[in-house]
């Protein structure tokens, strides 16, 4: 545990606020998800980014290795954290915080069938570059146009 500790405090300030946001956000956003579902919670982290947005005027480039730095974040915080997050919580979590420094995603869905179950996945794009996933999740799940999502879908 203090080993944790010793890495955490390593961490520049704009990391740790990231890793915090996401500490924080997760069961936050995975209890909405639940009770009000998808577009719901979009639509109040929508209203909240409104107010803290900053303006991303690097290159792509830059946002897509930030947006990368980030979902990295948000994947230790739900290692580290209280709650274990899904494909769609951790994308949800990671969309905000990208909104809020004024990086733009798309969230992705798709599935497959695998030994006879349907399973679903959600990722997210910056300019048709995969951020939060392999690049190649759009070959292993096949994705398809945003649907209306119950929250008792079930993700990977």
């Amino acid at each position: 545990m203090l080993k944790g500790f010793k890495k955490f405090f390593a961490l520049s300030g704009k990391e740790k606020r990231t890793l915090l946001r996401a500490l924080v956000a997760i069961p936050l956003v995975s209890v909405g998800l639940r009770v009000w579902g998808l577009e719901r919670v979009e639509g109040f982290l929508e209203r909240r980014v409104r107010r803290a947005r900053k303006r991303f005027v690097e290159k792509p480039a830059d946002a897509i290795r930030e947006a990368r730095a980030d979902a990295g974040w948000v994947r230790a915080a739900g290692r580290r954290g209280v709650w274990r997050p899904d494909c769609l919580q951790r994308s949800v979590v990671l969309s905000y915080l990208l909104q809020r420094k004024g990086i733009d995603t798309e969230m992705r869905f798709g599935c497959r069938k695998e030994d006879g179950v349907l399973r679903f996945h959600a990722w997210l794009e910056y300019k048709g570059q995969v951020v939060n996933d392999s690049g190649d999740v759009g070959e292993v799940y096949q994705p398809f146009p945003r649907p209306m999502l119950s929250p008792r879908s079930h993700f990977d």
